[in-house]
């Protein structure tokens, strides 16, 4: 299986059109896409939830760790 673990911190308008990009690509691979959102101010909070499903998970920093940088990859994994 392969895992990705994505960051996005205040990136509203971008969460949506590029998981599902990557869903596309992903055809046929045993996959999961680990979102994390890292304590966004914006819209990208919700966004990361419209897109849950048996292969997405979204997990919600309770405070910014990093910019969406290392912080949030260390605190998923």
């Amino acid at each position: 299986m392969l895992s990705l673990v994505i960051p996005f911190y205040n990136d509203s308008g971008c969460p949506i059109p590029f998981v599902t990009e990557l869903k596309k690509e992903l055809k046929g691979v045993d996959y999961e896409l680990i979102l994390v959102n890292d304590y966004s101010s914006d819209s990208t909070s919700e966004e990361l939830d419209s897109l849950k499903d048996e292969n997405t998970h979204v997990i919600h920093n309770k405070q910014n760790l990093d910019y969406g940088g290392v912080g949030s990859l260390r605190k998923s994994i």
